[in-house]
């Protein structure tokens, strides 16, 4: 289960000044602050020192209500640097952080101006955190503060699977059956790659005995391929990270089987992460690589399966018999059509010698 986490807490006037309640909310690719107050608001909310950016000022229409959506951004926003927005990330909190400034006037700042500072943790595990007021620094002095209690759910866990797919890429239809030779895939999917991100390693295929002399490495503790001639084709591949799209780590093999089953068993580890693992896929020289971004979570273990059928039985055989004697009849065609040819002139030209002698003649006897 998982869920990210939101809380915020106030610096200035509390609830009582113009800001009458407050939502936070955050989704896996934005904090979305939902802001109510207490007299018709045409003022503005801005992030903190970013009142120049036109995407990170908000305006005021009258109205007692404002919605401010503020994008996450997880390569931008590090400890050592700011994102959009000037959002904040801890890679060991796994929290996004920005601070927004609420004053009633659009141009000037007030006393009535609130700092809102908003917090946004990542965790999987179930906790109660009880946030004391914020230290009364910076350019708002404020009289009063007030501290929160924040009780986190967990909501979900990765959603990962082992899929075997026809032809090479990841793109292709997921197959269940499968001939020796033929081009396939093993593709590791995980589904919430806004939010996690998935290490890929020992990856093995075995004919379901799981003994040593019927199971073959395909991928290593490194995340880097073990090359088979004619059965497995390095490297390991990994999509682009993409918003609310799927992020795949995959490897090219042809088909084959064991002489102990007609069925090959495929399991790989996989090691998931908040936001980017620290572990890189293959690095070079297959020696693993750490930083400091994302927080490894749980490993799995995922599985598939192919069953390896006898090539006249598969579709893709059956495609390739009919080629070949497509291919095998071409030559016969070919003499008949020149054989068929060759009779066609002969009927042809003794037909019209025939013609021409009996004009020959015709002509012969008007003489």
């Amino acid at each position: 289960m998982f869920r990210r986490l939101i809380y915020a807490w106030l610096i200035g006037l509390g609830l009582a000044g113009i800001l009458e309640d407050r939502e936070v909310i955050c989704s896996s690719d934005k904090i979305v602050v939902n802001l109510s107050f207490a007299r018709p608001f045409r003022g503005v909310v801005f992030a903190k020192d970013r009142y120049l950016d036109k995407e990170c000022r908000w305006l005021g229409n009258g109205g007692h209500y404002l919605l401010v959506a503020v994008p996450l951004s997880y390569k931008n926003s590090t400890v050592l640097g700011e994102g959009f927005c000037g959002i904040r990330f801890d890679s060991k909190t796994g929290e996004h952080s920005v601070t927004l400034i609420i004053s009633p006037d659009p141009v000037i700042l007030t006393d009535e101006s609130i700092a809102l500072q908003t917090h946004c943790v990542q965790t999987i595990e179930d906790f109660v955190i009880t946030l004391e007021p914020p230290k009364n620094d910076g350019a708002f002095k404020v009289s009063r503060s007030e501290s929160m209690t924040v009780t986190g759910n967990a909501e979900k866990v990765p959603s990962l699977s082992l899929r075997v797919l026809g032809d090479h890429g990841y793109k292709g239809n997921v197959i269940t059956e499968g001939s020796v030779g033929q081009r396939i895939t093993l593709d590791a999917r995980l589904e919430e790659s806004s939010v996690f991100d998935m290490f890929v390693h020992d990856c093995v295929a075995h004919d379901g005995t799981n003994h040593p002399d019927a199971s073959v490495p395909i991928i290593d503790s490194n995340g880097c391929a073990v090359k088979l001639l004619r059965a497995i084709d390095p490297p390991v591949f990994s999509s682009s990270p993409m918003k609310n799209m799927a992020k795949h780590v995959y490897i090219h093999l042809y088909g084959f089987q064991f002489t102990s089953a007609s069925t090959v068993h495929f399991e790989c580890k996989v090691t998931t992460c908040l936001n980017e693992c620290p572990m890189k896929q293959c690095p070079d020289e297959g020696l693993s690589t750490v930083t400091s971004a994302g927080e490894k979570l749980k490993t799995f273990v995922i599985k598939t399966a192919l069953v390896i059928v006898a090539p006249s039985s598969h579709p893709q055989s059956q495609a390739m018999e009919m080629n070949e004697q497509r291919e095998c009849l071409e030559p016969q065609m070919a003499v008949f059509v020149c054989l068929g040819t060759v009779l066609v002139f002969c009927i042809l030209t003794y037909f019209t010698r025939k013609l021409i002698r009996s004009y020959n003649q015709f002509v012969s006897e008007k003489r």
